[in-house]
């Protein structure tokens, strides 16, 4: 019924001129005096409609220039297709990379920065085919493969920037200690699990050794995350063939914790074997106390599993499978990794209390002595902490 108003509204408002062309006053003032009558009535419903349960008026839409998404969409509009505010966006991701993706296309008329990474981040955020990426802001498909990997393979490079362990003893004191209010389990640096991203098969030759398990190709990847579920490492290169404790014993992290290089013990499933410095739970529980140390272990190891479900919701790429050139597959992963510190450090920024946490002595694990193995430290850390 509006638009049929407004229709009329509009019909005789296009009258006006020709009957004004007409040497006929009076009917030119009845006209006017009803499309006023017509226009009153119309602008009192498009006001009652306009208004929302609670008394709030619907915002306005303007007309914006479409190709430009920080000025189409509103804030929480931007948010749920790029997952990031406009803000973070423009001012931060995009500034973070800037100089990588000027030097990366120089030609003609290179894609600015600010469009480049919001295609990234759409690919991202729905896994979406790149014809399609490209065809919501104008370009081709080649130019939105151009600008994904461009933008994935410079968040990539700063992994190491991003991703890392807590650098002073009191950071790591100080995760140590949110761990331990999980459900007292001491002396935790990490949890670690393993993740299946779904691929394409990357050869003939040597595709099968990407098939996993499941069935389906993939990369296994190995991730260690903190007591929030900030991604703490990152290993991206084994294929789904390679058991999780394969990707362990081939990564750094086992270095890092075997030379003590980090403060306190790695937490895992029983996927992995048991060490000095990764603590897994029992597979036979007889007593009370093994069964309370392996309940406080699965409880603590929570934020790990936790953690893939919610990174693979905010960048839907992962869950639906990557159909990318393998080392564009590889740069990917490493950008939503990235990314999602970021996200942390936004939206958690007061995860690390230094100041003001106190970390308590039951908080830190025995340390284990020289030689001894990994299930004798594990029965020794059960006797001194879990001792009923």
């Amino acid at each position: 019924m509006m638009l049929g108003k407004t229709l009329l509204v509009i019909g005789l408002l296009s009258l006006v001129p020709v009957l004004t062309a007409i040497n006929y006053p009076d009917e030119d003032d009845d006209i006017l005096e009803n499309v006023d009558d017509l226009l009153d009535e119309w602008n009192e419903e498009m006001e009652l409609d306009g208004v929302l349960e609670g008394g709030f008026r619907l915002q306005k839409r303007y007309v914006r220039d479409y190709l430009d998404p920080y000025d189409w969409y509103r804030g929480d509009e931007f948010k749920r297709r790029y997952r990031f505010t406009k803000e973070i966006v423009r001012h931060y991701i995009v500034e973070l990379i800037r100089d990588e993706l000027d030097h990366a296309d120089r030609r003609g008329l290179p894609v600015p920065p600010e469009l480049a990474v919001v295609m990234a981040l759409r690919f991202l955020a729905t896994g979406d085919i790149q014809q399609v990426i490209g065809d919501l802001r104008g370009f081709s498909q080649s130019t939105a493969c151009r600008c994904i990997n461009n933008v994935c393979r410079a968040l990539a490079h700063l992994l190491h920037s991003f991703v890392k362990f807590p650098s002073t003893t009191r950071e790591q004191l100080v995760n140590i200690q949110l761990f331990y209010n999980i459900a007292g389990f001491p002396g935790v640096a990490a949890a670690i699990d393993g993740t299946h991203i779904p691929i394409i098969c990357p050869s003939r030759e040597f595709g099968e050794i990407f098939r996993n398990r499941k069935g389906y190709f993939s990369l296994n990847i190995l991730v260690a995350v903190d007591a929030k579920g900030r991604i703490l490492f990152i290993d991206v290169r084994h294929p789904g063939s390679a058991h999780d404790a394969t990707c362990f014993d081939r990564s750094a992290l086992k270095v890092m914790f075997q030379e003590h290089w980090v403060e306190g013990l790695l937490i895992g499933d029983n996927g992995y074997g048991n060490y000095p410095y990764l603590l897994v739970p029992y597979v036979i529980r007889d007593t009370e106390e093994k069964v309370v140390y392996s309940e406080c272990q699965i409880a603590t190891r929570n934020p790990v599993e936790r953690f893939f479900g919610r990174w693979k919701k905010m960048f839907a790429c992962l869950k639906r499978g990557l159909r990318n050139y393998i080392d564009n597959t590889i740069s990917i992963i490493c950008a939503a990794a990235v990314l999602w510190n970021i996200h942390m450090d936004f939206n958690y920024p007061n995860d690390y209390d230094i100041q003001n946490l106190i970390v308590e002595e039951e908080a830190l694990a025995i340390p284990p002595l020289p030689g001894m193995s990994g299930l004798a430290y594990r029965e020794a850390f059960v006797r001194e902490h879990f001792n009923l």
